[in-house]
């Protein structure tokens, strides 16, 4: 293809939006995901300061006829930006053949005078001419996603938990069925109606866990991703002994480890066996499902904001991660891959999701009610 001085400006841009903020204005779990949304989503500009968020705007659209026409062009909005002046995007003008160009001397004759100075002194027609055009401002359209700061209320917070969590009965109800029917749980060798129950109990204690630790965080920006990592991590290991006990109750084994599962890159946790008798443990299971709610970013699966309800390659990669946890520390892979990506599932569909044409105006009203 063709490229032209608005390559340059949109990569330009994409490094000062890193500088400012400390993240890359698209995100994605894999690379043909951020790829897309270079392409097709806009980037969030809520991280900005409010000034430099027009000017970066301007410069990241995807049109290349409205984006910012040059490197120069961007420094000059940019400055103008700093100096507290309204952003706008300047337009390149042709010169007709009775018009001279305009004398540079002026501003070499002072030193001092900024950029956006020189860029908004007014130009004079001649006579008989009509008055130039005066430059349009650039309103970008802001798009939130996980990471947005928003103002949410506890209620509201509580509301959204309540619903998905009433939600995630209904969904994994009828996971655990059609697991039943296409028998998923054919495995152990000794099934019973209980192994379903055992499954499908511990994917909703699981998903329970995961929407109310979310919500919790929802709407608190990129610096709150540490403490969202350690929370869930803690909820996963407890998620990981109620499960463990239900199968003690209900006296369920999960299905026997795979052959290539004979040993693995942890066993024990000093004196703490994470697998007995080819079953694992307490710890085994704590120490299992606390990696994975720990590692992956379940807030993409349950934030309002998420780019959509239900994403099938974030399930698989659920799966794979799930995959890679089972053989690490010897967890059965048919049970780990199974409320991986069960757990993936339930959340999804269980958490609210608001239709991109409608975040505006409930960004709105959070900022009216909340702010």
């Amino acid at each position: 293809g063709e490229y032209g001085p608005e390559i340059d400006v949109y990569s330009s841009a994409a490094i000062v939006y890193e500088l400012l903020t400390g993240r890359v204005p698209f995100d994605g779990e894999t690379t043909a995901e951020i790829l897309n949304r270079h392409l097709t989503d806009q980037p969030d500009l809520s991280p900005l300061p409010r000034s430099l968020q027009p000017v970066l705007g301007h410069a990241l659209a995807k049109d290349p006829a409205v984006r910012t026409a040059s490197l120069g062009d961007l420094l000059v909005e940019f400055d103008s930006a700093l100096a507290g002046h309204p952003p706008v995007a300047p337009q390149q003008a042709t010169p007709t053949p009775d018009q001279a160009p305009a004398p540079v001397a002026p501003a070499i004759q002072q030193p001092q005078t900024s950029m956006a100075t020189i860029a908004e002194q007014p130009s004079h027609s001649r006579p008989g001419q009509p008055p130039p055009q005066r430059p349009r401002l650039f309103v970008p359209v802001v798009q939130h996603g996980p990471l947005a700061v928003r103002n949410i209320s506890l209620s509201q917070r509580a509301l959204e938990s309540s619903a998905g969590m009433a939600a995630a009965i209904l969904f994994t109800g009828i996971l655990t069925a059609v697991g039943e029917l296409t028998g998923m749980f054919s495995d152990t060798g000794e099934t019973t109606p209980l192994t379903a129950v055992a499954f499908g109990l511990t994917t909703l204690i699981g998903s329970w866990a995961l929407l109310v630790g979310t919500k919790a965080w929802e709407g608190t920006g990129p610096d709150s991703l540490s403490m969202r990592r350690l929370s869930l991590m803690l909820l996963g290991a407890g998620v990981g002994a109620a499960g463990w006990w239900l199968h003690q109750v209900l006296l369920v084994d999960l299905p026997p480890l795979a052959a290539s599962q004979t040993s693995g890159l942890v066993d024990s946790i000093g004196s703490l066996e994470l697998v007995r008798d080819k079953q694992p443990t307490m710890a085994g299971y704590m120490m299992f499902f606390g990696l994975l709610f720990g590692v992956r970013r379940w807030w993409w699966h349950t934030d309002g904001f998420r780019p959509k309800r239900l994403r099938v390659l974030s399930l698989l990669l659920t799966g794979s991660v799930s995959s890679l946890l089972g053989l690490a520390i010897q967890f059965p892979l048919a049970a780990a891959v199974g409320w991986g990506v069960g757990i993936a599932i339930v959340v999804q569909l269980s958490a609210p999701w608001i239709d991109p044409a409608l975040r505006p105006a409930r960004l709105h009203r959070e900022e009216v009610t909340h702010g």
